[in-house]
């Protein structure tokens, strides 16, 4: 009966290990999510690599340009819509390294406050596990001492009773 109580205290124990278990694979999975993060922010060091190799060749392309003036007007076009380009270029690219950046520092601000609660629920439910499991070996060795008494007890008038036969054979 007390294995079906949902009160009994290694029911409760059971229960508690299970919501241990499931926040042990929360933060794994969080920690997976930070470990994504970091490589995004490799892949986005890189992009940004490429761009700034983009832009230095657009600037290498530019002074090839204004070296070889045929036509003035021709040219400086040209290099008007180069830099135009390169102006969209290099904005477009801040904008989106700033969406990213703070993307991601909203992102691990949010794991690191996640992991701070799931953090605080696992120390909460280990500290109620250990009490719960410090009552139920409580309760098991007061159950056991009650047992060795009553048993005692039955061989204290066991050996009454011979004590007594034995005088009562002696006399």
């Amino acid at each position: 009966m007390q294995e079906q109580d949902p009160n009994h205290p290694l029911n409760r124990l059971i229960r508690k290990e299970v919501l241990q278990k499931d926040t042990f694979n929360s933060l794994t999975e969080e920690n997976r999510r930070i470990s994504e993060l970091q490589k995004t922010k490799e892949e986005l060091d890189l992009l940004i690599k490429d761009i700034k190799q983009d832009i230095k060749d657009m600037h290498d392309k530019m002074d090839k340009v204004k070296i070889n003036l045929d036509d003035n007007d021709k040219h400086e076009k040209d290099i008007e819509e180069l830099q135009k380009t390169l102006d969209q270029l290099g904005t477009k690219k801040r904008d989106t390294m700033r969406d990213k950046e703070k993307e991601k520092a909203e992102e691990i601000t949010s794991l690191r406050k996640k992991m701070t609660s799931k953090i605080e629920e696992l120390k909460h439910n280990y500290i109620d596990s250990n009490n719960d499991r410090i009552q139920a070996i409580t309760q098991l060795t007061m159950l056991q001492n009650s047992q060795l008494t009553n048993e005692l007890d039955f061989q204290s008038g066991k050996a009454d009773k011979s004590l007594s036969k034995n005088q009562n054979l002696q006399e």
